[in-house]
C-alpha cells in the first residue's frame, strides 16, 4: 500500500467513522427527549457549524436560527445533511404576531444603527394600534392565543427583552385602547437600568399583560451547551413564576437563534408556544416552538402594515 493509498484509506475510514457517531448521538438525544403530537421535519446537519461572526444585523436579531442559516452556509465547506422526523406539538396558534422592542425616541442612525432599527416611536405604535382596530383585529396574549381562544379576527402584539420604555411608553397607549400584549422578559436584567423592575411587572401581569420567558441573560442558545440551555430555559421560567404567582407558558428566542436539541428540550420545559424571528403568520401548518413574527421596524409604513396583515375588512 503507498503513501497515497493510506491516506485515502485514513480519510474513509474517518469519514465512516464520524458518520457512525452522528447517528448515534442522534439516536441518543432521540431516546433521551422522547417527543410526540404533529410532526415537523427538521434538518440537522452531520458537523458541528458555529455561529457567522458577529455584524450589526444579527445584534439586531436578523439571521434565522441557525439549523436554517447554517444549511444556507455556501462558504465554508461540504457538509452532510440528513433529515429525519422531529415529533412537536402543532401550533395551536392562528394570528399574526406582532414583533416590538424598544418604544421611544430613536437614536441617531448614524451613531447607534442597531438601536434605531428596534425602536418604535410611541406615536407609531399608536397609529398602528388604531390602523389594526379599524381593520377588525382584536388583540389576545400569546397564552391566550396558544389555548384556542383566538379568532380569525385576532392579532398578538410582542415586546421582547423587558425594556423599560414598555411600562413608561407602551403601556399608557395599550391602556387607552383597552389592548393587551406579551412580553418577553430577560429575567436577569430585571432592575438593572433601562430594564423594567419586578414591581413594574407584577403590575403589568396583573392588569392583563402576558409576561413570557426570554431566558436569564439573552445568550446564543445555538451555540450554548446543552446544561446551559436547560438552564438559562428553565430558571428563566421559575423566576418568573415565582414572582408572578402563576404559570409562565410563551418564550421567546433571543435573537431568534436556537438549534434541533433546544426545541427537544421544550418537551419537558412546560412552555407551550415559543415565537421566533422567521417572517410569516403563525398557524397549525407550524410547530408550537417555531412559531413565525412579523417585526415591526421603524421604516414600516401604516400602508405597507395593511397590506402585510391582510386585512379582515376595510375600515380606513
Amino acid at each position: 500500500m503507498n503513501k497515497t493509498t493510506r491516506y485515502i484509506t485514513i480519510f474513509l475510514a474517518a469519514f465512516v467513522l464520524g458518520l457512525g457517531l452522528g447517528l448515534m448521538v442522534k439516536q441518543y438525544v432521540l431516546a433521551r427527549y422522547p417527543v410526540s403530537h404533529a410532526t415537523s421535519e427538521v434538518q440537522s446537519l452531520g458537523r458541528i457549524v458555529g455561529p457567522p461572526a458577529p455584524t450589526p444585523a444579527a445584534e439586531a436579531e436578523k439571521l434565522l436560527p441557525l439549523r436554517d442559516a447554517a444549511s444556507q452556509d455556501t462558504q465554508s465547506g461540504p457538509s452532510i445533511t440528513t433529515t429525519f422526523s422531529l415529533d412537536l406539538p402543532q401550533s395551536k396558534v392562528n394570528a399574526w404576531i406582532l414583533m416590538y422592542h424598544y418604544i421611544g425616541t430613536p437614536p441617531d442612525p448614524a451613531v447607534d444603527p442597531i438601536g434605531y432599527n428596534l425602536t418604535i416611536k410611541p406615536e407609531t405604535l399608536e397609529s398602528q394600534i388604531m390602523l389594526l382596530t379599524n381593520l377588525g383585529y382584536q388583540p389576545i396574549t400569546m397564552h391566550d392565543a396558544d389555548a384556542g381562544k383566538g379568532t380569525a379576527n385576532s392579532i398578538v402584539l410582542t415586546f421582547d427583552d423587558g425594556y423599560e420604555d414598555f411600562y413608561t411608553n407602551a403601556w399608557p397607549i395599550l391602556k387607552q385602547h383597552n389592548w393587551v400584549a406579551t412580553i418577553y422578559v430577560i429575567t436577569g436584567k430585571v432592575g438593572k437600568p433601562g430594564y423594567m423592575t419586578w414591581d413594574q411587572i407584577r403590575e403589568l401581569h396583573d392588569n392583563g399583560i402576558e409576561i413570557g420567558a426570554h431566558t436569564v441573560n439573552h445568550i446564543d442558545l445555538a451555540t450554548a451547551t446543552p446544561e446551559r440551555q436547560s438552564q438559562e430555559i428553565t430558571q428563566s421560567k421559575a423566576s418568573l413564576e415565582r414572582v408572578l404567582g402563576s404559570s409562565v407558558t410563551s418564550f421567546a428566542y433571543p435573537s431568534g437563534r436556537y438549534v434541533l436539541l433546544t426545541l427537544l428540550l421544550f418537551q419537558s420545559t412546560g412552555f407551550t408556544s415559543a415565537v421566533t424571528t422567521h417572517p410569516g403568520k403563525a398557524s397549525s401548518s407550524y410547530n408550537a416552538y417555531e412559531l413565525p413574527r412579523l417585526r415591526i421596524s421603524p421604516q414600516l409604513t401604516l400602508v405597507q402594515l395593511e397590506k402585510e396583515v391582510k386585512p379582515i375588512k376595510s375600515g380606513i
